[in-house]
């Protein structure tokens, strides 16, 4: 049993989204790309909310059998993942903050970015050398709102995945 459960709760969870630009290499991201402040690379980790999704999921198969194939064969085709960005959004739309960043970066479709999930550390903390993150390429999809009496304003977007995420990848220098 681990000494601390602590590497598992949401305030030690960070998510950036960034254009696939910021990045050398996208599925192989530097601490420094991590990091820039090159209005290239957001933080938008204490906009989400907890009913936002990154993870993996079954993938899709092909069981068409020929005459060779052997018993019941089942083989997989395309990796999926349950994608779900679900955040507040500003009243305001002139504020420059991360809840305004999300609202921006997903408000239309067919938008390319890259979503980098990160565990353990807390979202203010630098990216750095040997830690391990998840990758997701994705594009936008059309976001929706919600306007609640007397709650939060929300912002809703379900990226589709563009290609194989990447998982558990080392950060090199």
């Amino acid at each position: 049993m681990p000494r601390s459960f602590s590497r598992m709760l949401a305030a030690n969870r960070t998510l950036i989204i960034a254009y696939p630009e910021a990045f050398a290499d996208p599925e192989a991201p530097t601490a420094d790309e991590l990091n820039a402040t090159n209005n290239m690379v957001f933080n938008v980790s204490c906009a989400m909310l907890s009913d936002t999704a990154l993870n993996l999921s079954d993938s899709d198969t092909d069981d068409d059998r020929t005459w060779c194939s052997v018993g019941n064969s089942v083989f997989p085709t395309y990796e999926n993942a349950d994608l779900n960005l679900t955040g507040l959004r500003d009243a305001s739309l002139t504020v420059n903050n991360c809840a305004n960043a999300l609202f921006w970066l997903t408000k239309v479709p067919d938008i390319p970015l890259i979503l980098i999930d990160r565990i353990g550390y807390p979202p203010a903390t630098p990216f750095a050398v040997g830690q391990r993150i998840d990758i997701f390429s994705v594009t936008t999809d059309n976001p929706t709102r919600a306007i609640p009496d007397r709650g939060n304003i929300t912002h809703t977007n379900v990226p589709k995945l563009a290609s194989a995420p990447v998982t558990n990848y080392e950060i090199a220098a």
